[in-house]
């Protein structure tokens, strides 16, 4: 999603290079890449293919607060989408004023901020499905036992989000996930599968298991 949010604003490109060491420190912070070691120099496209926090922190960064939270609206965090079925959730997201450098550095890279997993869902299909926010729904028809047709839904569009050669380069990185980096066991012969590999830290009582 960020990396969709930043070549949308033209704030990087699939070969735009990055350095990880590692950390970055914000505001005297220190948050840790996935790898403590550090990736080194590379691309947005390694730095997706490796899943690293600095890449993603540095472009949060560029993309800033105000910028971030209108993507966060646009692709339907903020509120319901209406959904079919009871019981839809909303994300869990910080009021925009409290937020701190600190906290937009780890939500470029999916912590300090709460999404379901219809959300997830939704806001990565409108990145490979060529930029438009579609409403969601578990239902598509009903029928009477004779077979008439009582109930239809239309797909139904909410937001154009992101342009189509945004969605094209998205793509074709997430393809390469698959095909050469870390979501490699994913891979099938004779398939183009796309995807993207996460991260996550365990809790051990009350703190980061280390």
């Amino acid at each position: 999603i960020v990396a969709a949010i930043a070549l949308q604003e033209g704030l990087t490109s699939r070969n735009h290079c990055y350095y990880c060491g590692g950390f970055r420190i914000i505001n005297g912070v220190r948050i840790n890449c996935s790898r403590r070691s550090g990736h080194g120099s590379q691309s947005l496209l390694n730095g997706l293919k490796n899943s690293c926090n600095c890449v993603f922190m540095d472009l949060v960064a560029k993309i800033g607060l105000n910028k971030f939270y209108w993507y966060l609206d646009q692709l339907g965090f903020t509120s319901a989408y209406g959904l079919d079925y009871p019981g839809e959730t909303s994300a869990v997201l910080m009021p925009q004023s409290l937020v701190t450098a600190a906290d937009l550095a780890r939500m470029g890279f999916g912590q300090t901020i709460a999404i379901s997993a219809l959300q997830l869902v939704n806001a990565t299909c409108s990145i490979i499905n060529g930029g438009t926010l579609m409403q969601p729904h578990l239902v598509k028809a009903m029928y009477k036992p004779n077979g008439e047709e009582v109930y239809k839904k239309l797909p139904t569009a909410l937001n154009r989000v992101f342009d189509e050669h945004v969605t094209q380069a998205i793509n074709q990185m997430l393809l390469e996930v698959v095909s050469t980096g870390g979501g490699k066991y994913a891979r099938i012969d004779g398939y183009n599968i796309a995807g993207k590999t996460g991260t996550a830290q365990k809790y051990e009582n009350g703190a980061i298991a280390k």
